[in-house]
């Protein structure tokens, strides 16, 4: 049984040449983006990153550390090693070592774009184009099975190490404090158009990184037992009974689940499989709470 929920997932999975070629693009996008329309206007991105920035503009400010490129990517990196490396354990191989690519690709990204001189002069303009530009590298990265590490993989460690909130929730925080940083350490606009760069770059990752998206999934089935293939493959919580079709009077199976949209293309193909026909219903954008993983690889 376990076997064919690989042949399942290896169906949905792309080569991994393919997942590299789109994590070297999503980088280059989202890091060009930040660089080409946020950073010059002085505003910051998020995470580690925007982190990375502020300690870059202080060490210009009052160190007059300005090598002639941009010391984020270097700065960025030195943050995420450590990160990387508590959140080893709770990584699979594969994610780790994308993410890694990743990490490294943005660095010399980061430190290859330096540019002074703003292309749009207007902030919002620059946060919206920006904020689309940038989700949309994002959103390839993390769709890739990849990721740019800094907040997220310490919200995952901290998760692990029985923090009582969830990693989405921990990340939030801490971004939370970078943009608090910004507007103490500089100026309240820069801090707000920052965030508001931030907003638009959530909203294009959530349109494509379908792992962010919450899928309410009921399955009937005459299939009994289909739960139990069904936590297997995708490793998640399932709850069933019994019932009797309204029109036949035939006994049936209910089952309802919580998935990730990606997941629940897995799981519509695990279900035809079983039983051609099962009839599905799929409610999209759920609000979950308790304990549902949010898988980032």
């Amino acid at each position: 049984m376990m076997e064919r929920g690989k042949n399942i997932r290896n169906g949905n999975q792309m080569p991994e040449w393919q997942r590299y070629l789109e994590l070297f693009a999503g980088t280059c996008i989202s890091v060009a983006a930040l660089q080409l329309f946020i950073t010059p206007l002085g505003l910051y991105n998020g995470g580690t990153v925007g982190a990375s920035q502020i300690i870059r503009t202080l060490l210009a400010r009052y160190l007059g550390m300005e090598p002639g490129f941009d010391l984020a990517g270097i700065i960025n990196l030195i943050i995420n090693i450590p990160l990387m490396v508590m959140a080893y354990k709770r990584l699979s191989r594969e994610f780790f070592i994308r993410t890694l690519f990743v990490m490294v690709l943005q660095t010399f990204v980061i430190s290859a774009i330096h540019i002074t001189q703003p292309i749009i002069a207007d902030e919002l303009t620059s946060c919206l184009l920006g904020g689309i530009v940038a989700g949309a590298g994002c959103g390839i990265i993390l769709r890739a099975g990849g990721s740019g590490a800094g907040f997220d993989i310490l919200g995952v460690w901290l998760a692990g190490n029985k923090v009582r909130a969830g990693v989405g929730t921990l990340t939030t925080l801490m971004n939370g404090c970078v943009y608090i940083a910004c507007a103490a350490l500089f100026s309240l606009p820069a801090a707000i158009y920052s965030i508001i760069y931030a907003a638009f770059c959530a909203l294009i990752i959530d349109r494509i990184h379908t792992q962010n998206i919450s899928c309410g999934v009921i399955i009937i089935s005459r299939r009994e037992n289909l739960h139990v293939r069904i936590m297997e493959e995708l490793e998640r919580g399932v709850t069933y009974w019994e019932g009797s079709g309204g029109q036949s009077g035939s006994g049936m199976y209910v089952y309802y689940t919580v998935v990730s949209k990606y997941e629940e293309i897995i799981l519509r193909r695990i279900v035809q499989m079983e039983d051609e026909h099962a009839f599905i219903v799929v409610d999209e954008n759920q609000r979950v709470y308790g304990h549902f993983i949010r898988k980032l690889n």
